[in-house]
């Protein structure tokens, strides 16, 4: 009987040793993906701010309506000089902390943001009128789906 007491008194210490090290990791573990998910959404949100305020959306419709009036090709542009992804590039690679439907929305936000940047400040777009009035239609189509899978990322991003 004098072997139990000091076996209970290990076993107890060394299930809550682990109990405590699964528990750190859990904790800091959260609160990377709180972290992670904040600034993203941060940006996120100032991204699409900066569409809204800024009016492309209704910028693009002149453009589209102008094209179609007299079938002159137009280039929408914009002067992109620095880059407006800080947040993602620096965590990009932390993007496997976030539950698979966020990490995936974040991606995919990006790439079209990022192909709709490329889009409005390529100066060598076509000449073609028609080729520049489809392209233009399916970048505004883009712009619309990112705006909405944009507001949809950030409401599941600080939910987490």
């Amino acid at each position: 009987m004098s072997w139990f007491v000091p076996l209970i008194s290990t076993s107890v210490g060394g299930v809550l040793a682990i109990a405590g090290g699964f528990l750190a990791n859990y904790s800091q573990a959260r609160n990377e993906r709180k972290n992670v998910a904040g600034a993203l959404a941060g940006e996120i949100s100032a991204l699409l701010e900066i569409i809204r305020k800024r009016q492309y959306l209704e910028a693009i419709d002149k453009y589209i309506n102008a094209m179609e009036t007299d079938q002159r090709a137009r280039n929408f542009r914009l002067a992109a000089r620095h880059s407006y992804f800080t947040v993602f590039e620096a965590n990009a690679d932390k993007l496997g902390v976030l539950p698979n439907c966020c990490a995936s929305e974040v991606a995919k936000f990006y790439v079209i943001v990022k192909s709709l940047m490329e889009d409005a400040t390529n100066p060598n777009m076509t000449a073609d009128a028609s080729i520049a009035l489809k392209m233009l239609k399916q970048d505004r189509q883009l712009l619309v789906e990112l705006i909405e899978l944009g507001d949809r990322t950030v409401k599941e991003l600080t939910k987490l």
